[in-house]
């Protein structure tokens, strides 16, 4: 799991970092990164997506060998 993110677009993973990991605010993720909570929440989102079809191909890999 600990590998996932580095899957990710840059922004998407410091959002996903910043909110998961360190457990901030969405307003203060949007602070530190100079963005809109609004951003913030599209990029939580897409982040959320990204990780979703990465485990879900890797199940696939499993599930076929």
């Amino acid at each position: 799991m600990r590998h996932l993110p580095g899957h990710l677009p840059v922004e998407e993973r410091e959002v996903l970092i910043l909110s998961k990991f360190y457990g901030l605010a969405r307003d203060e993720v949007a602070s530190i990164m100079g963005a809109s909570v609004e951003v913030v929440d599209a990029l939580m989102r897409h982040a959320v997506a990204d990780l979703r079809r990465v485990l879900t191909a890797g199940s696939m890999r499993v599930q076929a060998a």
